[in-house]
């Protein structure tokens, strides 16, 4: 099995943050919907993760906290001061926060609004070409207003084409106002990827202020190896019995088999989304699997990370989640440390 993690794109406006109101929602396309699509049971699946997450930590959980002090490495001991600071921001993040809405108390249900939605999903795989594509190349300004030495969209190569410093395609979205630049490296038109964020916005009054919007690509809707839910693939397989695995160029520890589920490909891209502002850190680990590209995308890397870097990184959230959904259903990190430094996972 090869699973690959999700590219981070780029970032928004910092004013976009102030215009936030929740609970924020979401839209799918047609392509997301389809009566053999998989996206929305994953997409139920990857909300019910960040809610466990949530309650289990405002609630005082004990397993929920050992999770916390692995994952985000508070200073302090529960009670005191620093600790519980780091318990609101966290909380914050996973929507249990009077400042901000998160992605825990997102609303329930897509709305049939594209145009009011917050965030907007797709899963037509970034299709360029064609009749039914949204991604067309971006228009060129007037000739008059065209710098020196400037290159026509047309004549530029294609994103991935393009050499380092070379002026390359870009396209636009005209439905949702957004920019497909060298910085999204191609989204799903580059292999093996398996979502891609566009936060790039054209200038205007456009509403909300906070969008954006996510393709969910084939890589991971055509591929067996991907699983739509959690329980469906706990229920399927006996996840006590993994234990790291060299397949390809890294090593697989127990826990990243949620890396093949489609619901933790949605909950990651949603927390690369403009209202959380959370990246993909560079792993601190030399031997960071190379198809990583040196991010903190693995068990391993998470843990490695400085407290001010797990705070920021997106898998550092979603491996927290996907604990606090593997406990509802029965299951828990290894109690020996030295186990569950690697990902082990036993009964609860």
């Amino acid at each position: 099995m090869k699973v690959f993690e999700c590219f981070l794109v780029l970032w928004l406006a910092l004013g976009d943050f102030a215009a936030a109101q929740g609970p924020y929602t979401y839209w799918l396309h047609s392509s997301c919907i389809a009566p053999d699509s998989p996206v929305l049971p994953s997409f139920a699946d990857a909300l019910r993760w960040e809610r466990s997450a949530a309650n289990r930590l405002i609630n005082r959980d004990p397993l929920q906290h050992e999770y916390f002090k692995r994952l985000f490495s508070p200073a302090g001991q529960p009670g005191e001061p620093q600790y519980e600071d780091l318990v609101t921001k966290v909380a914050g993040m996973l929507g249990h926060s009077s400042v901000k809405p998160g992605i825990s108390n997102m609303v329930r249900e897509p709305t049939n609004d594209r145009n009011k939605a917050n965030f907007r999903f797709y899963c037509d795989n970034d299709r360029l070409d064609g009749g039914s594509q949204r991604w067309t190349l971006r228009p060129d300004p007037p000739v008059e207003q065209r710098p020196d030495g400037y290159t026509p969209q047309s004549k530029r190569p294609f994103i991935l084409a393009a050499s380092p410093g070379e002026a390359c395609q870009e396209y636009f979205d005209p439905n949702n106002r957004m920019v497909m630049d060298k910085g999204d490296r191609g989204g799903c038109q580059t292999p093996q990827t398996c979502a891609s964020t566009y936060r790039v916005k054209l200038p205007g009054p456009w509403t909300p202020g906070v969008r954006a919007t996510v393709t969910i690509c084939d890589y991971v809707l055509k591929q067996h190896e991907f699983k739509p839910v959690l329980h469906e693939a706990v229920n399927t397989q006996d996840v006590t019995k993994f234990s790291p695995v060299m397949i390809g160029d890294r090593m697989f520890y127990p826990i990243e088999f949620v890396e093949s589920l489609i619901s933790e490909v949605i909950l990651h891209e949603m927390h690369h989304l403009p209202a959380w502002w959370l990246e993909d850190e560079p792993s601190p680990l030399r031997d960071s699997a190379p198809v990583f590209e040196g991010l903190a995308y693995g068990w391993r890397d998470v843990q490695a990370l400085s407290p001010d870097k797990q705070i920021n990184n997106v898998n550092n959230f979603v491996y927290f989640a996907a604990l606090a959904r593997l406990a509802e259903l029965g299951y828990r990190l290894a109690r020996r440390e030295d186990r569950a430094k690697l990902g082990y996972l036993e009964r609860l």
